[in-house]
């Protein structure tokens, strides 16, 4: 099986995305996700992290 330079499958080989992928991913839905944390916030909802 061929492999990147960081000894991990081609992406399209893979089950999960490379990590280059996962993190602009990430970068890209987090404006959507604190907005919907900040609203839920103003609704006097708290989250229960332990």
């Amino acid at each position: 099986m061929a492999q990147t330079a960081q000894n991990q499958p081609m992406e399209f080989m893979s089950t999960h995305p490379a990590h280059a992928t996962r993190i602009q991913q990430l970068q890209e839905h987090m404006p959507k996700a604190l907005a919907l944390f900040k609203q839920a916030q103003a609704a006097g909802k708290i989250p229960k992290c332990r």
